[in-house]
């Protein structure tokens, strides 16, 4: 299973290079998946807001992931606070050092990402149409990870012509195999959501073989589902935005018939703490 980052460079940026990975099974008959979405790292530890410290959050949730066995680990999006700056990017390979040691690791950008400096500090590899975007195959599923950047800093995302055709040419030349995707910015038509996930959706929605998109960017915990795609709104690390939100992270189970998907809460609202969803596929 490929890397998404060059795991060499990360892990001596890290000042990790004598770390090695588990060893886990080529194709179990169920992946684990850990998925993590809005670390908003800064360089200063302590930053703090609405009384949440993301540094110390994502050591915690580091610790709680790194206690068990995982086939991939995503961060998605917001990885940095707000600008991206490459200290952010060195902190933030600070406190991941153990996951990338653990298993492999897949990033996406988000809007408080910079995608020149997320690139030089991470060692990103796949850059289609000047944007990140990745992907693999944990089978029999395929993975893509897109890049929703538009501005740094600003709220709303946009993949582009560019990247929405590259999209729709690689589904249909993979329309065999069950798909899962990874995007960062929400689906509404918010003005702060992907600017175009009316276009979006309506590549993936009719590709029967794209089981689930998984989005963060809202602070928020949420499922639904449209003509049996499944939409899962990725909890955030850093800090919710709502009191009724939790911090925290999913666990995602699946294979080829279904999945489930359990939330792990640190922070915030903690009253679905454990609680599992289970996903059938289309």
């Amino acid at each position: 299973m490929p890397i998404l980052i060059d795991r060499r460079k990360f892990l001596c940026a890290a000042g990790a290079a004598g770390l090695l990975a588990k060893t886990l099974p080529a194709k179990p008959e169920r992946l684990r998946w850990s998925l993590l979405s809005d670390t908003h790292v800064s360089q200063d530890p302590e930053f703090a807001n609405r009384g949440f410290f993301p540094a110390r959050n994502l050591k915690t949730v580091v610790g709680q992931v790194t206690a068990s066995r995982w086939n991939q680990q995503v961060i998605n999006g917001d990885l940095a606070l707000r600008l991206g700056q490459t200290a952010d990017y060195q902190r933030f390979m600070e406190l991941t050092r153990p996951l990338i040691a653990a298993a492999p690791l897949a990033l996406s950008l988000g809007n408080h990402d910079d995608r020149i400096n997320a690139i030089a500090a991470l060692g990103a590899k796949n850059v289609v149409a000047g944007k990140w975007v990745s992907t693999f195959e944990a089978p029999p599923f395929q993975i893509v990870v897109l890049d929703s950047l538009y501005l740094t800093n600003q709220g709303a995302g946009l993949l582009g012509k560019a990247q929405r055709d590259w999209l729709t040419k690689f589904l249909d030349q993979h329309a065999d195999k069950p798909t899962l995707v990874f995007v960062h910015h929400t689906l509404d038509d918010s003005d702060s959501s992907l600017l175009d996930a009316d276009r979006f959706l309506k590549i993936v929605t009719p590709r029967r073989q794209v089981k689930a998109v998984f989005y963060g960017h809202s602070h928020a915990y949420h499922y639904g589902v449209e003509d049996g795609l499944h939409l899962v709104n990725q909890p955030a690390v850093g800090y919710n935005f709502d009191d009724d939100q939790p911090i925290g992270w999913l666990e995602f189970e699946f294979d080829a018939a279904d999945a489930r998907i359990t939330l792990h809460a640190i922070g915030g609202n903690q009253d679905l703490n454990g609680q599992t969803k289970l996903l059938k596929w289309r």
